[in-house]
C-alpha cells in the first residue's frame, strides 16, 4: 500500500510534482522496496539461539536426575511420574538399565533397615520396588528375598511388605531364589513368606518348587 501511494500520490490540485519532491519520493520508494525484500526472506536461526535438545535413544539418565527420582520415591512425591521416566530410560540400553537398577539397590540397601521407624525407606522400597517389578529385575532378588519380612507395620496386607510385593511382581524369575530360601532359612515365619510368594506367582514352576520343599518341611 505504501508503494502504491508513492506511485499515485500527487498534489491535490493535479499539478506535477517538482524535482526535489520527486527525488524525495524515489528515496522513500527504494527504502520501502528494501523493507519488503527483507520481510520476504526466510528467517534463519542465529548463533545465539539454542536448538531444541533431542535426546538420542542411546543416552541414559544423568546422575543428578537419577538422584532426584530416588528422592521422589522416598518422599512419595509424584513417584509414578519418575517411575515412568526411569523405566523409559532403562529400556534404551542394557547399560542404562544396569545403572538405574544398581543405583536404586545401593540406596535401598541401608544398614539396620527398619521401615517401621524410617518412613522414607519404606517409600523407597515400595515405589522403587514397583520399578524393579516392571523391569523384571531378577538381579535385585538377593536383596529382596533377604528382606521379605520388612514392613512398615501398618497392615498385614502384602502391599506393606515391599520386598515381598516386589518379588511377586517380578514373577516366575523369582522362584529359584525363593526355593533356595525354603531350603536354607531356619526361621519358619520367613519360610512361610517365601511359600506365600511362590503361591501368588503360581504356574508349573511354582507348583514344582512347593512339591520339592514339602518333604523337608517340619513346621
Amino acid at each position: 500500500l505504501f508503494v502504491r501511494w508513492l506511485f499515485t500520490s500527487s498534489n491535490m490540485d493535479g499539478k506535477s510534482i517538482g524535482a526535489p519532491e520527486r527525488g524525495k519520493k524515489m528515496k522513500l520508494l527504494i527504502v520501502a522496496t528494501c523493507c519488503l525484500v527483507l520481510v520476504s526472506l526466510p528467517v534463519h536461526r542465529t548463533s545465539t539461539e539454542l536448538p531444541t535438545v533431542q535426546v538420542s535413544n542411546g543416552s541414559c539418565v544423568s546422575d543428578h536426575d537419577l538422584a532426584q527420582s530416588l528422592k521422589a520415591f522416598s518422599s512419595g512425591l509424584k513417584p509414578d511420574v519418575h517411575r515412568e521416566i526411569l523405566s523409559g530410560y532403562a529400556r534404551r540400553s542394557p547399560e542404562c538399565r544396569a545403572k538405574i537398577i544398581t543405583t536404586l539397590l545401593r540406596a535401598m540397601d541401608k544398614p539396620g533397615l527398619n521401615m517401621e521407624r524410617d518412613g522414607e525407606s519404606f517409600f523407597l522400597w515400595h515405589f522403587g520396588g514397583e520399578l524393579l517389578s516392571e523391569l523384571r529385575a531378577t538381579e535385585a532378588l538377593d536383596l529382596l528375598v533377604s528382606n521379605l519380612e520388612n514392613t512398615d507395620g501398618e497392615s498385614i496386607n502384602f502391599s506393606h511388605y515391599p520386598a515381598l510385593e516386589t518379588v511377586i511382581g517380578i514373577g516366575e524369575g523369582s522362584i529359584p531364589k525363593l526355593s533356595e530360601k525354603l531350603k536354607h532359612e531356619e526361621r519358619p515365619e520367613i519360610r512361610k513368606l517365601a511359600v506365600y510368594c511362590i503361591g501368588w506367582i503360581g504356574g508349573s514352576s511354582a507348583k514344582q518348587a512347593l512339591a520339592e520343599a514339602l518333604p523337608n518341611e517340619k513346621d
